[in-house]
């Protein structure tokens, strides 16, 4: 198993509420779909920084070995 993190930057104008359960939300949709590659559900971390641009939020994805890069380019 390996894990690929996906980080969304967000604008901080934003409701981050919103925000957290709509990456969520396409979070699974696309694990949903992609059971040949994506291991269990992707698990969204939340906030991760906050950059001069908008807050980082970060999910991950549990993969199976060697097709974690794929998964993030999805």
């Amino acid at each position: 198993r390996a894990d690929e993190t996906v980080d969304v930057t967000v604008d901080y104008t934003e409701d981050l509420e919103r925000v957290l359960e709509a990456v969520a939300a396409v979070a699974t949709s696309f694990a949903d779909g992609a059971a040949d590659t994506v291991v269990g559900p992707p698990e969204v971390l939340g906030v991760d920084e906050l950059g001069p641009t908008g807050a980082r939020v970060r999910v991950t994805v549990k993969t199976r070995p060697g097709v974690q890069a794929g998964v993030a380019r999805e």
